[in-house]
């Protein structure tokens, strides 16, 4: 029997978590020191989720970022 609580159906989330990356991440990538990622992430100057007091970057906006500069 069908769960007849009148709430509607709630999409599934996906079964992996999304892995986020690190300032060390980024460093890495765009070979600066981590505190200048850090820096940037709070100028608002490259794209970062804020999480409690840590911050983190989706793979793929620091890919568009990238893009980004390498145009500007």
């Amino acid at each position: 029997m069908p769960n007849d609580t009148g709430a509607a159906s709630r999409p599934q989330l996906p079964v992996q978590p999304l892995k986020l990356l690190t300032p060390d991440d980024v460093a890495a990538l765009i070979s600066v020191e981590r505190v200048t990622v850090i820096r940037l992430a709070r100028a608002g100057k490259i794209p970062s989720l804020k999480i409690g007091k840590v911050i983190r970057f989706r793979p793929s906006t620091i890919e568009a970022w990238m893009a980004e500069q390498e145009s500007a």
